[in-house]
């Protein structure tokens, strides 16, 4: 019965950690200078959309970002440092996915370590 009851506590604390860690969102740094310069004299409705995508980026919601940097590439006519610009904001943002997800994935590998080392 003990035994039972300790692998329930184990198998709800992973739960807990993995729901935590699918639903936390973290602040991402991107470098934005290359970006700002580029859009200084765009119309402001373009300037706002950036800094939109960049204020979704920021906050952790990267996936929005992307998306919304994506349908801003194929909407707009951009100037070449526009697009080389936005291309690489593309890039800094996959890579901090790649990043967390490798995060995630050693977190969930030290969590079954030491599941496995408790039995």
């Amino acid at each position: 019965m003990k035994i039972r009851r300790f692998v329930f506590i184990i198998i709800s604390c992973g739960a807990l950690a993995l729901m935590t860690a699918a639903c936390e969102e973290e602040k991402v740094n991107v470098q934005t200078l290359t970006l700002e310069q580029s859009f200084a004299n765009a119309p402001q409705a373009l300037q706002d959309r950036v800094q939109n995508i960049l204020s979704l980026a920021e906050s952790g919601d990267i996936k929005t970002a992307l998306n919304q940097l994506a349908i801003l590439t194929y909407e707009e006519k951009l100037t070449a440092s526009q697009h080389h610009a936005l291309t690489d904001l593309s890039a800094q943002l996959r890579n901090e996915i790649d990043k967390q997800d490798i995060e995630r994935m050693e977190r969930l590998d030290a969590e079954k370590a030491a599941g496995s080392a408790s039995y």
